[in-house]
């Protein structure tokens, strides 16, 4: 038999190991309510950020909205986040513009990727107004089983506001292209330029990211002015570090050989803490076109000018020589009248087409109309196309005046069945030393009687034409009908139309 003091030894250690078991159970059990407790706290603490969260939560299981907190709701416009239970967000809460968008996000997270953002798309709200959403997604637990908890937030107002500046911009950049205008940013301080894409369209320029540099022989803007005007860039910069804009105006050869004009402005952004300028923008436009109509003007006014003076010349000849064969004042208005007229006809030619001469078919019809029908059978026309200097329309145009005065008083068109051709042809098909000959014939008149003097419309058919074309004129007083002809060397007067 075991000793008593050994049986008592081993009751106190078991009672000991007994002791120290209930005491750590104890402390267990109390761990255990401590844990269930802080679970249930942290579930309480995060269901309360959940349910308070400013955005949109939602998880779906199976193709089902299976919870949803109350931002969600008011998201889509529902009264409450159980109203959400049950749907289908392909179905109830996504515009059909963006559900591939959708399908393929939510495709992506099934997947395996835990963070999925998808682009902006549109949400329908029960109320009919389209909100614009961000939302993410990650694969999660719902009781047990496999789900996606989606995150979804507002942006229509700044998504409102993206579409907007788009659209301004792209206003703006149609502007620029339709205006042929083009911007740039010039930094004096880093030395380096930086273009829109309608600056470098404008100049001509290919240059990566838009970068191009100030100084320097690889100064591509220096480069592209015109040799005469490189000196204003320089002068542009020191304007800038004394005002904040100023004018421009230069032209610029672009690679293709081309040259512009061009016109704008330059504003300074920003200063350097002397004074001088730092950044300023640059904003041109093409006014090629605009240079060319004041070059145009400008020679039109001096053009006028000139003919003016000669004008002025013609007829105070035409009213002397009126004068000498006129016998009296009675005789002598009407006739330096008529031959104003004829002035005058060849004159409306002459400014229609800015000076640069006129067709001579319209030339004959212009002079003929106060005379005959020119659509009549009795006016024949026929000729190339040619068009007849200014000097030479002025003084074709009186000869043609006179023959038409002389033939409805004494000739062809002063009876019924009487008839006129107008042709014209060149000797030659060579371009140079080749004449053109006109001629005038009428038919079907009363008998031809010669004049018996000389008056005004022998200088003019003769000696004007002589004088001015350096012309050969053959006059005809043939029974049947008068026949004009003139031979005029071609470089005095035309050139093919």
């Amino acid at each position: 038999m075991m000793a008593e003091d050994d049986e008592n030894l081993l009751r106190s250690v078991a009672l000991q190991n007994a002791t120290a078991i209930l005491a750590a159970r104890q402390r267990a059990e109390r761990e255990l309510v401590e844990s269930r407790e802080a679970l249930r706290g942290s579930e309480a603490r995060y269901r309360s950020v959940v349910e308070g969260a400013p955005h949109g939560i939602i998880i779906q299981k199976g193709g089902q909205i299976v919870y949803a907190n109350p931002a969600m709701a008011h998201l889509f416009g529902y009264s409450t986040p159980n109203d959400l239970l049950g749907l289908n967000p392909f179905d109830d809460l996504i515009s059909n513009a963006d559900l591939d968008v959708f399908r393929a996000r939510t495709a992506a997270v099934y997947a395996g990727e835990q963070v999925r953002p998808t682009p902006p798309w549109r949400a329908r709200r029960t109320d009919g107004r389209t909100v614009w959403i961000s939302s993410t997604a990650h694969i999660s637990e719902w009781q047990g089983q496999r789900a996606v908890t989606s995150f979804y937030v507002d942006i229509t107002e700044r998504r409102t506001a993206e579409l907007a500046a788009r659209e301004s911009e792209t206003l703006y950049r149609s502007a620029l292209t339709a205006g042929r205008m083009g911007a740039w940013e010039t930094d004096l301080v880093a030395g380096t330029r930086t273009w829109t894409r309608e600056g470098m369209a404008l100049f001509g320029l290919s240059l990566p990211d838009g970068r191009g540099l100030v100084g320097g022989d690889a100064d591509e803007y220096a480069a592209a002015l015109h040799p005469d005007d490189r000196i204003l860039a320089a002068h542009f910069y020191r304007q800038a570090d004394h005002v904040d804009s100023f004018l421009a105006e230069y032209r610029i050869v672009r690679p293709d050989g081309a040259v512009l004009w061009l016109s704008g402005r330059g504003q300074v952004v920003t200063r350097r803490p002397d004074g001088t300028a730092h950044r300023l923008i640059s904003i041109m436009a093409d006014v090629t076109e605009r240079k060319a109509a004041e070059q145009q003007v400008q020679l039109l006014s001096r053009e006028v000018t000139h003919r003016a003076k000669n004008m002025l010349t013609v007829i105070q000849s035409i009213a002397n020589q009126t004068a000498r064969t006129a016998g009296t004042l009675a005789e002598f208005q009407p006739r330096f009248s008529d031959r104003l007229q004829g002035l005058a006809a060849s004159f409306d030619i002459l400014v229609r087409a800015n000076w640069r001469g006129a067709l001579l078919a319209d030339l004959v019809r212009q002079q003929l109309a106060p005379f005959v029908d020119t659509q009549s059978p009795r006016l024949v026309i026929t000729g190339p196309d040619i068009v007849v200097s200014a000097d030479a329309a002025q003084t074709l145009g009186l000869a043609l005046h006179e023959l038409a005065t002389n033939a409805v008083k004494y000739g062809a068109l002063s009876v019924p069945g009487g008839l006129i051709k107008v042709s014209w042809r060149f000797d030659t098909a060579e371009s140079t030393g080749r004449k053109l000959h006109v001629t005038w014939t009428e038919l079907s008149g009363p008998p031809v009687v010669p004049p018996a003097r000389k008056g005004f419309g022998h200088v003019v058919l003769h000696q004007m034409l002589a004088a001015s074309l350096k012309a050969e004129v053959v006059m005809d007083f043939a029974a049947h009908g008068v026949t004009w002809s003139a031979s005029i060397p071609a470089e005095t007067m035309t050139s093919h139309a």
